[in-house]
């Protein structure tokens, strides 16, 4: 069940976006969303066939998922992880 205000990870390894290509991946807070993103990333740096790849962060508004943003209007790749880690009170070490 989706609750208003949870989080989910969009990817996608492909460009253009087909129809089963979009993954998502539901993640607990920012934190965890900053390490599936670099993760999935990551990944597909290993993989010699993904030339393009693209992803996000989404809230649920209690009818559909939004891109996340935040007070300042920056999205997850606008923000850097130690100021996440600081905000969730995360000592980073």
């Amino acid at each position: 069940m989706v609750n208003k205000g949870d989080l989910r990870v969009w990817w996608s390894s492909y460009l253009p976006i087909r129809e089963g290509d979009l993954e998502t991946y539901s993640v607990k807070n920012l934190n965890a969303a900053k390490e599936q993103i670099d993760f999935l990333s990551h990944r597909d740096l290993r993989d010699k066939f993904v030339t393009d790849n693209v992803g996000g962060l989404e809230i649920f508004n209690g009818d559909d998922w939004e891109e996340w943003s935040n007070e300042d209007g920056e999205n997850i790749d606008d923000i850097e992880l130690d100021d996440v880690l600081e905000k969730e009170g995360v000592a980073n070490e």
